[in-house]
């Protein structure tokens, strides 16, 4: 199948993804980001399934980012909207060497989420479920599947839906997941 001949594929960057596998994300934040994405950039993670046009999501923020729904933790990265640029912050002040104590000090492993939370504070613009952006939890999604309007669903944890079992509890990620 492959990747489209217009899409631009951007490499990791070793020194973030030795850190750990979420934290490779933050090189949105990098100085050099506009080079590397573009003006505005707009990031997905691959464990979604979009049901309806994204299109509204794209807003006028310098910055945007998906609300969590946990008390521990404001934001999931699964979905950030950001000019390049914006934020600085979280690149300029993050210390690669501190990552590890990041991560132990939040006690879970979001670590880039809980670094941009902390870098950037709880007061940011979010999508949430009003905007029709969800995270799947089961209890919540159900067999009922999401409820109208929904626009996207991402998958944060230890399921998603390329997965045979998810695909046969969910007729709905099989009809809009590709």
């Amino acid at each position: 199948m492959g990747v489209d001949k217009d899409i631009g594929i951007v490499p990791l960057r070793h020194d973030l993804l030795a850190l750990g596998h979420r934290w490779p994300k933050l090189v949105l934040f990098a100085p050099d980001a506009h080079d590397l994405f573009g003006e505005n950039i707009l990031y997905l993670d691959l464990d979604l399934v979009i049901l309806a046009d994204i299109t509204p999501l794209i807003t006028q923020h310098d910055f945007r980012i998906l609300k969590a729904f946990t008390k521990r933790m404001p934001y999931n990265s699964s979905m950030i909207l950001l000019r390049a640029g914006s934020r600085s912050k979280v690149w300029n002040e993050f210390e690669p060497v501190k990552a590890p104590a990041l991560v132990a000090e939040n006690g879970i492993s979001a670590s880039d989420q809980y670094w941009i939370a902390k870098a950037l504070g709880e007061h940011e613009a979010t999508w949430d479920q009003r905007d029709g952006v969800l995270l799947y939890r089961e209890k919540t999604l159900g067999l009922s599947g999401p409820p109208a309007g929904t626009r996207i669903v991402f998958f944060p944890g230890p399921v998603d839906p390329s997965m045979a079992e998810m695909q046969q509890r969910h007729q709905w990620i099989v009809d809009n997941w590709c």
